[in-house]
């Protein structure tokens, strides 16, 4: 995944300068604040808000944090909050986790514990119902922040929340934010006319669009990279020529050989993306620009929804592999 460091405190965020300062404001009367509903575009920055606003009130401790992976979700456990990441796939088992982590709660030294969570519209009715249920009964020892695409779809709690909506980010922040990574060496180069390509291209998802300039400066420092995975080039390759002539066989069959390996989904997608990229035929590449554009679009959206997902990294490099047999 995403190697760049994403910003912590408010202070290092570019975009969104207004709803900082009104994030920042809540922080001054936290005691009083309600249930907090976070909504937006995908890739609009609000879960580094959200870390903003708990950075802002908790400092170091709230990074210092444990991870459990459950059956379809993830949770983080810190001293001072706990953060769900659930998927579609998501049931009961989140409810009862959830509300055995709060009974358990212990507020001699707060007022009450933070809870975020992640893709709750994921959720039937009624989980919704039943979550709606532990927010009322617990609202003296836990206040959630819940995150997610929009207010609409929440409708069963966002009744019980403020409800802050985080815009989609500009072109111009999005190149402000480019310039600040470039000049770090976090991500190579980018002409102006190329911002607006990329930005057009992710729809102002600023998440896919790092995660795209990544994958494009790692093209170019790919040879240090060469000994260090000489060994499994050649199923690489097997891969590639299974994607090329759509025969499916071949394809899981080498996926289960690099998964044996075995190297990490991430691993996996990013090595496939820079092998592709990089074919040659008597010197010249047997990709137009476009072609390669499109393949380090895909690549990255596949990264990141494997980071951000408990789905088995088989699943998720065979669904990437079957979409690239559209573009080779």
């Amino acid at each position: 995944m995403l190697c760049i460091q994403q910003p912590i405190g408010f202070e290092f965020i570019q975009h969104h300068q207004a709803l900082c300062v009104r994030l920042k404001n809540l922080v001054k009367s936290w005691n009083e604040i309600p249930h907090l509903l976070i909504h937006g575009p995908e890739g609009s920055g609000k879960k580094t808000m959200v870390d903003a606003l708990l950075y802002e009130k908790y400092g170091e401790s709230m990074k210092e944090k444990q991870k459990f992976i459950e059956s379809y979700f993830i949770v983080y456990v810190s001293t001072v909050h706990m953060e769900y990441h659930l998927t579609e796939k998501t049931t009961r088992t989140f409810i009862d986790d959830l509300l055995q982590r709060v009974k358990s709660i212990n507020v001699h030294n707060a007022s009450f514990h933070v809870i975020v969570i992640h893709g709750l519209s994921e959720l039937s009715v009624v989980l919704l119902n039943q979550f709606k249920l532990i927010m009322d009964q617990f609202v003296t020892s836990a206040r959630f922040i819940i995150v997610g695409p929009s207010a609409t779809n929440l409708r069963i709690v966002n009744t019980r929340c403020l409800c802050i909506r985080v815009p989609r980010i500009t072109q111009t922040e999005c190149a402000g934010i480019l310039k600040s990574l470039i000049d770090k060496g976090s991500v190579e180069d980018v002409r102006e006319n190329e911002v607006e390509e990329i930005y057009s291209s992710y729809k102002g998802n600023l998440f896919d669009m790092l995660n795209h300039c990544q994958l494009q400066q790692l093209i170019h420092t790919f040879p240090s990279r060469k000994i260090e995975l000489k060994g499994v080039f050649p199923i690489f390759d097997m891969l590639i020529e299974g994607i090329r002539t759509k025969n499916k066989m071949q394809i899981q069959f080498t996926i289960n050989q690099l998964i044996v390996v075995p190297l990490d989904t991430s691993t996996i997608i990013r090595t496939l993306c820079l092998r592709i990229v990089q074919m040659e035929k008597d010197g010249e590449s047997e990709l137009s620009e476009q072609d390669k554009y499109e393949v380090v679009k895909l690549c990255a959206h596949y990264d990141q929804f494997g980071a951000r997902n408990t789905i088995n990294g088989i699943y998720i490099v065979n669904v990437l592999s079957y979409r690239l047999t559209e573009i080779l």
